[in-house]
């Protein structure tokens, strides 16, 4: 991850830009330096083998025409201004569509785990007739959290995981769990 790039902030505003400009009649005042900026720091954390959202997936797409011009800013700048705001538009409303389809089934998910969370926890309390239910809210600490890209919260939970399933010292008689 880039020292000086909070990737969750980086794609959170791209995420915005995307939804913005695909409900907009009319291009917005400096389209063309916003998009560069954000492509430019979008290739500074993309990782190719990482999944993205479908909306970020407008920003790949752009990201892969304008390899070549990234280094460049002016050059940049005139390589997206021969694109028409339209059609950078009907691209980001192609990916917007399928991202909030992703939403919607994201949604639909939940509310399935949700009722399998339910069965479980009421199979669990027929069995045991002592139960004792624990909440653990996880974070990283403020000062810190800008430090944290994708990488290492995923291999923070990869260990969190392992040490779950092994019943690892404070997990020892842990009968089952679940995280939302």
């Amino acid at each position: 991850m880039s020292n000086n790039l909070n990737e969750s902030k980086v794609l959170i505003k791209i995420e915005y830009f995307v939804e913005d400009i695909s409900i907009k009649k009319l291009q917005p005042r400096n389209f063309y330096n916003n998009l560069a900026d954000l492509l430019i720091q979008f290739d500074e954390i993309y990782e190719a083998d990482f999944y993205y959202s479908a909306s970020i997936g407008a920003f790949i797409e752009l990201l892969l025409d304008m390899n070549e011009y990234l280094y460049d800013r002016e050059q940049l700048l005139d390589r997206l201004n021969d694109q028409s705001f339209i059609e950078i538009q009907q691209s980001f409303k192609k990916h917007y569509r399928r991202h909030k389809r992703q939403l919607r089934d994201h949604r639909y998910s939940e509310s399935e785990n949700t009722k399998n969370l339910v069965q479980r926890m009421n199979d669990i309390s027929d069995k045991y007739s002592r139960i004792l239910v624990v909440r653990v809210d996880l974070a990283y600490p403020l000062k810190y959290q800008d430090q944290v890209g994708i990488q290492e919260f995923s291999d923070d939970m990869k260990v969190l995981c392992t040490r779950l399933r092994d019943q690892d010292t404070i997990f020892k008689g842990l009968v089952k769990y679940a995280w939302y």
